[in-house]
């Protein structure tokens, strides 16, 4: 059953619609809701697979504070382009010549642009002109392996808020770094959990059986600036729960995210997209798939993904990939 168009209203991560500026003597602005590049129709951008890994050269996306796209061919050139498609400048920071990498890409609100270098264990900051400043991650930064980053993002200028796991135990925590000196500082402790924005962070327990085997749960803690929010259990009636990641939350108040699971024979795996509100009670679930090389990037309130096809590439909001239908067994 398709989902009502109010409730995909109500999430903030649904796409942006267009604006226009009030004022007459002022241009309209445009906002970024989805857009699609083509190979034949940007010969400057790499579509290619990397000879350094072997994945995509375009590594990384974020889009600015005036809805602009940049896009991140690994440790080569940025290029910003228009909500509608239009190229407007690239910018060669001349990593390769400078010893210098960068394979993951964030910007702030003042037009900055920062870089995770994990060759040399940097943050660079650059803005349109060129580099400004490398910071390097060390002791004061508790972050030492780039590697174990999975996002990063600029709360304000200098201050980047980065999603990583630790390698004393493995679980995921959130960092906030000041990069504004010669070394990334930690401002405050390891937040545990995954990053949701706005203070926003979670972490998951399974629920497991007397003899440490997979439930039909998971445990859910929402936290608020460190400190413990919501905390509620998610169930399914005849599965086995492996896992959840949640993506974003709702104007409602509850939570859209993936559900990892085993069918009832415990061997076959299925991941289920749902949206969740704050008891843990499944209120959709979703018809649909993110594939491998897909890439998801968070813009204020919003979710985007970034999707390799045999054209190019498009970029459109996460809701933009599914339909919803309803599953009885999680219902009942």
């Amino acid at each position: 059953m398709l989902i009502s168009l109010s409730i995909i209203l109500l999430l903030l991560f649904s796409g942006c619609n267009q604006t226009q500026d009030t004022n007459p003597n002022e241009p309209s602005k445009v906002s970024f809701e989805s857009l699609s590049l083509l190979k034949t129709e940007h010969p400057e951008l790499d579509f290619g697979i990397s000879q350094h890994d072997g994945q995509k050269t375009i590594r990384d996306f974020a889009i600015m504070e005036d809805e602009n796209l940049l896009l991140l061919e690994l440790s080569g050139k940025v290029y910003e382009c228009s909500p509608m498609g239009e190229l407007l400048e690239s910018y060669d920071f001349g990593f390769d010549e400078k010893g210098l990498t960068a394979y993951m890409l964030t910007c702030d609100n003042q037009g900055n642009f920062y870089f995770v270098d994990g060759h040399n264990c940097l943050i660079t900051k650059a803005d349109k002109n060129g580099i400004l400043n490398t910071a390097s991650f060390g002791e004061k930064s508790i972050i030492t392996e780039p590697g174990l980053i999975k996002s990063i993002s600029a709360s304000e200028e200098n201050i980047l808020i980065i999603e990583a796991i630790s390698p004393d135990d493995y679980l995921t925590y959130t960092y906030e770094l000041d990069v504004s000196e010669d070394n990334a500082i930690s401002t405050t402790g390891p937040q545990v959990g995954i990053p949701l924005g706005n203070g926003l962070s979670y972490k998951n327990e399974l629920i497991r059986n007397e003899d440490g085997g997979l439930t039909d749960g998971i445990s859910v803690t929402i936290y608020k600036n460190g400190i413990e929010k919501n905390k509620f259990e998610v169930h399914t009636t005849n599965n086995f729960i492996a896992g959840l990641r949640i993506y974003g939350v709702t104007q409602s108040g509850g939570y859209f995210a993936r559900i990892y699971e085993f069918l009832a024979d415990g061997n076959t795996p299925q991941e289920t997209l749902v949206t969740i509100d704050e008891q843990g009670k499944v209120k959709s679930i979703y018809e649909g798939s993110f594939k491998s090389d897909d890439i998801i990037r968070g813009y204020n309130d919003s979710i985007f993904v970034l999707r390799f096809d045999s054209d190019g590439i498009i970029v459109f909001p996460v809701l933009d990939l599914f339909s919803t239908s309803k599953e009885e067994s999680w219902f009942q």
